[in-house]
């Protein structure tokens, strides 16, 4: 919280650990409660009831700040599959949220399990972790190389000299760290039909070796 009230403050979020650091937070009170959870009846352990109440509430400007954060890193530099698990553990985390402040049942179970099926349910098919990152990774490449007329007719050309030296360093910047993505993540599969014969060859039939580019 006081760490939240900086950021307000100042109105500039950190690059990149606000979210981690919210989520271990979270995921931290989460276990704890579960592990004292067959206490809470007891005489002496009526406390945990009433640190449960509070502590979900508590969460509900964290959940806010978690959101705004990753959303404007998903804004600014497109999805990878680290933002998409953060996202999807702030969704899960919202809904195990709602649920403990308004529901009056307060099944347990439903943590675990609810944490399972986004997990499982993140891990395949277009709406998955890889798909989607991989989607969004390759239309900001596609809008970097349009933007700069590096895209002309579905192919990658190369600028003529005068026309690159005009390219901003932060362009530059962004299409390497694209690439690099891919390259960790997902290989160039995607990309495949924008390459010109020899770079395809160099990329894909280079036997022995791992995909790469220039």
């Amino acid at each position: 919280y006081a760490y939240m009230a900086k950021i307000i403050v100042q109105m500039s979020l950190p690059k990149g650990w606000v979210a981690n650091l919210i989520l271990g937070f979270s995921v931290t009170g989460i276990l704890s409660l579960l592990l004292v959870y067959p206490l809470r009846n007891h005489e002496d352990n009526r406390w945990i009831k009433t640190f449960s109440r509070f502590f979900y509430i508590s969460l509900v400007p964290l959940v806010a700040l978690l959101f705004i954060a990753i959303g404007t890193r998903i804004k600014e530099y497109g999805v990878t599959v680290e933002r998409y698990i953060v996202a999807m553990l702030g969704v899960w985390l919202a809904l195990v949220t709602l649920y403990f402040i308004f529901s009056k049942t307060k099944n347990i179970i439903l943590i675990p399990l609810t944490l399972s099926l986004f997990l499982f349910g993140s891990c395949f098919g277009p709406w998955g972790m890889f798909a989607v990152s991989e989607h969004s990774q390759i239309k900001r490449l596609h809008n970097l190389l349009d933007k700069n007329a590096m895209l002309l007719g579905g192919k990658i050309e190369a600028l003529p000299e005068a026309k690159a030296e005009k390219v901003k360093v932060k362009d530059i910047n962004q299409i390497n760290s694209i690439l690099e993505y891919l390259n960790d993540n997902h290989g160039f599969e995607g990309i495949k039909e924008w390459l010109d014969e020899d770079c395809r060859k160099q990329v894909f039939n280079d036997s022995l070796e791992e995909p790469r580019y220039e």
